[in-house]
């Protein structure tokens, strides 16, 4: 989280929320974090540990490969010379392990997305180079409909500035694997990091974090509004 901060101090409050290369459509776990290993056959949907943002910010003293594209940030940037694709999906080289959780280890819901049933090749953080997504629930909501209104991205940058001044320690910032596939789809799933049922690791905007359930139901039922912008609130 305190990467986070420093990345939306020196870009005017923005989310870390990266697109897949060449891609028009928004990805909640771009923002930090390693390139998938062969095995998870993510590469479509993933960048490489040098054009994630908060790399940089969260563990500056590890080597990250390459340089990010200076004037498109939604290219793909330069390898260091000498370095592959095949370096990257090394699962010993280019790891950044503040975005693993010790209990991501053998199973997925991400490579078979969104099958209920998570997908036992390999854990998140080597399929898709992460364990924590970002919320963007509140942008891709139409599971919530019901509750909370819809809200572009424009509108949703102004309400993230908002929430980090006025409810930093209320609004869910990040949520792991099996928590995205709960919220995702609004559904509890079968296998969760954590051994109390349907808890996930849950960190919030003023760097708190926590082992929390989560009511899909009502997500405005009290406690944190960890899904959606007060304002969105029907």
């Amino acid at each position: 989280m305190v990467a986070t901060t420093m990345y939306s101090d020196e870009n005017n409050d923005e989310m870390p929320t990266m697109k897949p290369y060449g891609s028009k459509g928004l990805s909640n776990f771009n923002h930090g974090g390693r390139y998938p290993i062969n095995e998870a056959n993510m590469e479509q949907f993933v960048r490489y540990p040098f054009d994630r943002p908060l790399n940089a910010f969260a563990q500056p003293s590890i080597y990250r490969g390459g340089t990010p594209d200076p004037a498109h940030s939604d290219r793909q940037g330069t390898f260091d010379q000498g370095l592959s694709k095949e370096d990257f999906q090394d699962p010993e080289k280019f790891n950044f392990p503040i975005f693993q959780c010790p209990s991501d280890n053998d199973f997925n819901y991400q490579m078979d997305w969104p099958n209920p049933n998570p997908n036992f090749t390999t854990s998140c953080y080597f399929a898709i180079g992460t364990t924590y997504m970002f919320n963007l629930a509140w942008y891709q909501n139409t599971k919530y409909n019901d509750v909370a209104d819809s809200l572009g991205y424009g509108e949703g940058t102004r309400l993230f500035k908002r929430a980090r001044i006025q409810y930093g320690s209320q609004f869910l910032a990040y949520w792991d694997d099996p928590a995205d596939s709960s919220i995702s789809e609004r559904r509890h799933v079968s296998e969760t990091h954590h051994t109390t049922k349907d808890a996930y690791a849950t960190a919030y905007l003023d760097g708190h974090s926590a082992i929390t359930p989560i009511d899909v139901e009502n997500p405005y039922g009290g406690g944190p509004m960890f899904l959606f912008f007060e304002q969105m609130k029907k």
